[in-house]
């Protein structure tokens, strides 16, 4: 399997759970992965309104800042993210 085939095993639950938080990390992980980066931060952001308290969304789209080069917010992520580790 490729990552892009790998997006369709991702289901997402209905509601606002920490397991629908989680899957949308993988997925904006995946997104990350494939340069496809405006889905990838869709998806760390709305990880975050379910859990604002998680350090995988934080770390995730801090990545992703920085891969975009938005320094300043990638650090100010990435520090949030070791906070709540």
């Amino acid at each position: 399997m490729n990552i892009p085939e790998l997006l369709h095993t991702f289901h997402l639950p209905r509601n606002a759970t920490p397991l629908a938080a989680r899957v949308r990390v993988n997925r904006g992980d995946t997104y990350r992965i494939l340069g496809r980066y405006d889905q990838a931060r869709a998806d760390f952001d709305r990880a975050l309104r379910i859990n604002p308290a998680s350090a995988r969304a934080y770390h995730g789209r801090a990545r992703l800042l920085f891969e975009t080069r938005d320094y300043a917010r990638a650090i100010d992520d990435m520090r949030r993210a070791l906070d709540l580790a």
